[in-house]
């Protein structure tokens, strides 16, 4: 899902600001309060959110990542699932029940039903040394391709290459880096988006991965990284920069 935003408006008396979210499949003409809405750019919309900044020195970039932080992910997968008409959203039960007078028992101690568990951005803790979060989470390395060029991820890697480079790299990672969770899981998130997504067990642990990942200081990182820039020559083909997303189920 991609997260579209534009800050409304600032409040400086009150440290906030309004910010109005859409997606790729749900435009703001969709979500406006007003089921007759004409125009595509509604006075007011049902994902117009106040927003409290409580830290003033953010960058424009950390802003960036707590606006997207901020967003209705939830919701606006649930109003996605209500758009598709291969997914039944018509709740046949629930229907059943309108206007019938129904009674139970309560039962103390009874086990409770919970609610789904939802995926929510926390990309911008991974800048933030005082953030905690308990439990696990979900790194995200997004690789887009910004030409025609052939993908060169994942590489035809050659016997040496894997011997010198690429099994050195991941046993380095894999020393240095506590806390991975399983093999990543590689796919394609669009014709041009690749995504590795990484399960590790902490916020700490996703803090420690990114820091080596990062660091072309390290002869194996700076190996891994040339590697991959040589095959991208080689097939005519240009990336831009490695993305991070960090994510949480709650």
């Amino acid at each position: 899902m991609q997260i579209n935003y534009r800050v409304l408006s600032v409040d400086e008396t009150e440290s906030s600001m309004i910010v109005r979210y859409w997606t790729d499949e749900l435009s703001e003409k969709e979500l406006s309060v007003d089921p007759k809405e004409t125009n595509d750019t509604p006075a007011q919309c049902r994902t117009d959110y106040n927003l409290t900044v409580s830290d003033h020195s953010m960058s424009e970039e950390a802003l960036h990542e707590f606006i997207l932080s901020c967003a209705p992910v939830g919701w606006l997968d649930l109003k996605h699932k209500v758009k598709d008409p291969n997914v039944d959203t018509s709740l046949p039960e629930a229907k059943k029940l309108v206007g019938v007078d129904r009674s139970g028992v309560h039962i103390q101690n009874a086990p409770k039903l919970r609610a789904p568990l939802v995926e929510e951005d926390i990309t911008a803790l991974l800048s933030d040394p005082d953030a905690k979060v308990d439990g696990e989470v979900f790194l995200w390395r997004v690789r887009k391709k910004t030409n025609d060029g052939p993908w060169t991820h994942p590489p035809g890697y050659t016997h040496d290459e894997l011997d010198s480079i690429v099994l050195p790299y991941a046993r380095l990672q894999y020393t240095m880096c506590k806390g991975i969770l399983g093999q990543p899981k590689v796919y394609f998130e669009t014709s041009d988006v690749l995504v590795r997504q990484y399960r590790l067990a902490s916020l700490d642990a996703a803090r420690a991965f990114v820091a080596f990942a990062e660091d072309a200081s390290i002869p194996a990182v700076k190996a891994m990284r040339d590697l991959a820039q040589r095959y991208a020559d080689a097939a005519g083909t240009t990336y831009a920069p490695m993305e991070t997303r960090l994510t949480r189920m709650v």
